[in-house]
Formats: C-alpha cells, sequence, structure tokens
C-alpha cells in the first residue's frame, strides 16, 4: 500500500457494551470468532454501526463503481505485454473527469484541459499501467486507458477530439504515424521525449495507449518500433477484452443499487481529509488485482483464500472462501521480511499490527489485520494509534452487523 494522493471530491460523495462471542457467521465452518467486547475498543470517532450506503450524489458514485466495474474487463500490464513486469498499483486507475476526480496516468503526457468539451457522453474509464523494470529510470512503460461513453458516436468523435487536442507540452518535433494493425487509430510520436501515444475509438470506448521509454531518452536512443509495438499490444489486448462488458443504461445511472451485497454497509467509511488515489467501491478479484505492484501475486493470494469481493474504503475488507480461508490470508498479509510485529488494538487480541522496515520510501509504516467470520480487513496509516482505533471500529462493524 503506497501513499496516495488526495482526492478531496471523493469525500464529499461519500454505545454500550457488547459482547460478541462465535455466533455462527461463517456457514462453512472454520475457526469460531473469538470472544471481544465491543465497548471496551478505543474506535477514536470511527463510525462503529452499519449503515446503508446512500451517498447524496448517487449518479457520480454510480459512475465511479462503473469504472470499477470495467476494471475487471482491464488486463493487467504483465497481460497486455509480457514485459510489463511491474505493476504501476499506485497510480490511479478508476476515473471521471480530470478535474473531478485524480485523472487517467494518459495525462502525464496529454492535455487534460478541455475534456468537457471533447468528451461528451463520457460515463467513466479505467486505465491499467506498467513497465518493464522496478526502477523506472531503466523502464520503458505502457498506460492504456480505456474511456466508456453512453453511445458509439460520442467515443468516435471524443477519440477525434481528445486525438487532436494532442500533448500537454510537445517537443520540438511531433510526428504523425499510422498503425497497421488499427488503421483507424490516430497514431502522434514524440522522438525526442521518446513517447508515442495512440487514440482508437471502437464501439463505445475510446481507448488511448501511451507508451514511453525513460531509458532510451535519457541515453537519446530511438527505438519507435518498440513503443509502437507496446501500444499495438495494449491496444488490441483492451479492445477484445471490453466487448463483452455491458454497461449500465445511462438512464438507469441515477438509480442503480451501489450496494447491492451489503459490503459498503459494513465498511469502515474513509475520513473526511484522508489521502488516497484509489476510489471507494466494491471490487471484483480481477479488478482489484490493479491495486496491487505486484498483480500476479495478488491474484494467486484471493485465489488460494476464495476471496470473491473486495471493499475498499477507510479499509480493505476482504471476502473470503471462509473463516479457514480469512485465518489464512490474516496469517500471509501481516507477515514479510520488512514487517516487525507491533501491538495490537487493546482488547482486540486476534487482530495483529505490524510496522514497515523496508526500502520502499513511499509506504505506510503502520497496518493492522483482523478478522471475522470470512471478513479479513486491513488498515494502514502514518501513526499506530490511529491504524488501532480504525481496525478496532472496523472489527466492531463487522460484528454488528445483522
Amino acid at each position: 500500500m503506497r501513499r496516495a494522493l488526495r482526492g478531496g471530491l471523493v469525500a464529499a460523495l461519500v454505545a454500550g457494551v457488547v459482547t460478541v462471542t462465535a455466533c455462527g457467521s461463517d456457514p462453512g465452518g472454520g475457526p469460531p470468532d473469538p470472544v471481544v467486547d465491543l465497548g471496551a475498543l478505543d474506535v477514536g470517532g470511527y463510525r462503529t454501526e452499519p449503515k446503508d450506503y446512500a451517498p447524496k450524489d448517487h449518479r457520480s458514485v454510480a459512475r465511479i463503481f462503473e469504472a470499477e466495474r470495467l476494471g475487471a474487463m482491464v488486463p493487467v500490464p504483465s497481460e497486455l505485454d509480457a514485459r510489463l513486469r511491474f505493476n504501476r498499483g499506485g497510480d490511479i486507475h478508476a476515473f471521471l473527469e480530470p478535474d473531478v476526480t485524480h485523472p487517467s496516468p494518459m495525462y502525464t503526457w496529454l492535455k487534460k484541459d478541455g475534456f468537457a468539451q471533447d468528451a461528451a457522453g463520457f460515463v467513466a474509464g479505467f486505465a491499467s499501467s506498467g513497465r518493464s523494470e522496478s526502477d523506472e529510470r531503466i523502464s520503458f512503460a505502457l498506460s492504456v486507458s480505456v474511456l466508456l461513453f453512453e453511445s458509439e458516436q460520442q467515443a468516435a468523435a471524443a477519440g477525434t477530439a481528445l486525438a487532436a487536442r494532442g500533448w500537454q507540452a510537445e517537443a520540438s518535433k511531433v510526428v504523425a504515424l499510422s498503425s497497421a494493425r488499427h488503421p483507424r487509430a490516430v497514431v502522434s510520436w514524440q522522438p525526442e521525449a521518446q513517447v508515442l501515444t495512440s487514440w482508437y475509438a471502437t464501439g463505445k470506448f475510446v481507448i488511448v495507449a501511451t507508451a514511453d521509454s525513460r531509458e532510451n531518452r535519457t541515453l537519446k536512443i530511438s527505438d519507435q518500433d518498440l513503443l509502437s509495438t507496446l501500444a499495438d499490444n495494449g491496444t488490441a489486448a483492451v479492445a477484445e477484452r471490453v466487448r463483452s462488458f455491458e454497461p449500465t443504461p445511462p438512464d438507469q445511472l441515477d438509480t442503480v443499487p451501489l450496494d447491492p451485497e451489503g459490503l459498503l454497509r459494513i465498511s469502515l467509511p474513509r475520513p473526511e481529509g484522508d489521502e488516497f488515489r484509489m476510489l471507494p467501491g466494491v471490487y471484483e478479484p480481477t479488478a482489484f488485482v490493479h491495486l496491487s505492484e505486484d498483480a500476479d501475486k495478488a491474484r494467486k493470494r484471493l485465489e488460494e483464500f476464495g476471496v470473491d469481493r473486495v471493499s475498499v474504503n477507510g479499509s480493505w475488507l476482504y471476502r473470503t472462501r471462509d473463516a479457514a480461508a480469512a485465518e489464512g490470508m490474516l496469517a500471509e498479509e501481516s507477515a514479510g521480511k520488512f514487517r516487525v510485529a507491533v501491538s495490537p488494538p487493546a482488547g482486540l487480541s486476534n487482530a495483529k499490527c505490524t510496522k514497515y522496515r523496508g526500502p520502499e520510501e513511499s509506504t505506510y509504516p503502520f497496518y493492522c489485520y483482523v478478522r471475522f467470520g470470512r471478513y479479513m480487513a486491513m488498515s494502514w496509516g502514518l501513526q499506530l494509534p490511529d491504524v488501532q482505533q480504525r481496525i478496532s471500529a472496523q472489527y466492531t462493524l463487522l460484528a454488528r452487523n445483522k
């Protein structure tokens, strides 16, 4: 989990002693839940009563969730090209307009001004982004963003307009290219920057693929074929996958259920002012793996423990196969050579807390984990007492769920 940027808009969108014993919360069997005095837990100011998820701006949140649902169809970088072994898990993935949520990674290179004018009918987008090496200075990289529109006509018009607006900061030379694999794509190449972008409209989607080589830029070596191949492979893989995506009809975004399985009801809300890139929501495993820097490892772990949904909010809440799987996942997630055990919250001895002591400078120092029934939850932060309060509050939400 990397530290994240501020996302103020998303924050705007979104007593007594109770003793809990083993209560059959896991129909599949497994270890019983321990006896915990919920009233004795220090939960700070965090919410501890389950509450139906009912945001004020239903449509905007529905669009965010549509983006996350679209993410289940988008390949991770190593599927786009086997050489892209390192997923950029800290980059924003689900996105709306650039001035509403954190923009897509494509705006590292491309202009974001005028998006509303260029992209009439835009619903939501999702991006996949990865590089060839852990050190970006010696890497080549690819980001593929897929933008969903209300109609095919709007997607075609937006693809043309976005391509015409072009680069954020143009180099002295910009070359128009063509793609033999995607003849309708608009392709633009900056030799000096060693960056190539392709805009491709297909059905209700615009696929924007941007490939770059920082290593070649530093060495002043040009390899247009490499970047063209990356962009073509990424475009083809995403276009193939999204064909089977069934968008929510635009006129239903105001009323579509936002929490049909009740996971957000029992998820710790993210407090206003928290820093994050990952938009809140409930992810299918195939979308959630994008949020990890090692997507292959994350996929294997989710499969191992039978995770079918992950709620991302003030904590990460994994719904596993059963209680035994949740216990196993807790043990795996809380272990590692760079993790040192620290004190769990008072009164919640079944929780595990760790401090990270490793080479990653942008990683949060403190993490806490707990299981209840088939759920395993993780909280994180800069100060251990706060992280302990968060995991205690998340446990209480799960224990009080009826």
